[in-house]
């Protein structure tokens, strides 16, 4: 779900309008929802307006990664740094403990990932032959960010007893700091693009929830960091959509890294 959301929005004409299009999408498609499950616990309030602040950021930072470096290899970054980030804040903001086959697992997961990049160069190149110097720095920023929502809404899920409603009142929020900062002057070109988009834009929106929904769920009975990294398999199938869609990547290294994130994948759940 994740691999297919981002590919949507890296595939598009406009990838800024394009991704603050399915955040509002999936603000208005949350609004009605929250009548039916309700409103989270004020005890995740906090968390709530963390949260918000932090993937308001998430989005824009992604604007500018998708619009200046080459969608598989940013994406490798942004997804297989997070879960180290994840491991670290996690032990030292929650406490959260690990045994040896999971910090295993972690590693080797992130290492399968990483070594994704090596589908994108060929072999005389240099690894980040496709994302370089900004655009690796935001790449980069945007692990710190997904790491730090993840770990706070890892922790509001648990306080909310009601993780759907969790991700539903964050969605409803959190597009609208970004509009104002960004977007308030691009109002009239962001709903012509709306509108022409507009089957994709439900269908990313209604991706986007589910599937975050599902994670935050995960986390709400299992550690924040394992649940990260295996989460981080999406990794697979957006190298298949970079590969055989896009016509980014060579095969070869790929088939490596798979082998290295299903072995992470066997120790995290062993």
């Amino acid at each position: 779900m994740h691999a297919f959301w981002n590919s949507l929005i890296s595939h598009a004409s406009n990838k800024s309008l394009f991704t603050m299009a399915l955040h509002v999408c999936s603000a208005v498609l949350a609004v009605p929802m929250l009548w039916v499950v309700g409103w989270p616990s004020d005890a995740s309030y906090p968390h709530l307006l963390a949260s918000i602040l932090l993937h308001g950021l998430y989005i824009y930072v992604l604007t500018k990664v998708y619009t200046h470096s080459a969608f598989g290899s940013a994406y490798i970054v942004m997804r297989g740094m997070a879960p180290l980030f994840v491991m670290l804040i996690s032990l030292l903001a929650l406490g959260e403990s690990f045994d040896t086959r999971a910090l295993a697992g972690l590693l080797c997961l992130s290492l399968g990932i990483l070594f994704l990049l090596r589908t994108y160069a060929t072999p005389q190149a240099q690894l980040f032959a496709t994302l370089k110097g900004s655009h690796l720095q935001f790449a980069l920023l945007n692990a710190v960010v997904i790491a730090a929502y993840t770990v706070v809404d890892g922790a509001g899920a648990r306080l909310s007893g009601n993780p759907m409603a969790y991700v539903l009142a964050s969605a409803v929020f959190e597009p609208i700091l970004v509009y104002l900062l960004a977007y308030r002057q691009q109002t009239r070109a962001l709903w012509q693009f709306s509108k022409h988009n507009a089957g994709l834009i439900v269908l990313g929106s209604s991706i986007s929830i589910t599937g975050y929904s599902m994670v935050l769920w995960a986390m709400t009975v299992s550690p924040i960091a394992l649940v990260s990294a295996l989460r981080e398999t999406s990794v697979v199938f957006a190298m298949l959509i970079s590969i055989f869609w896009f016509k980014e990547g060579r095969f070869a290294p790929a088939a490596i890294s798979s082998l290295l994130v299903l072995v992470g994948v066997y120790f995290l759940k062993a």
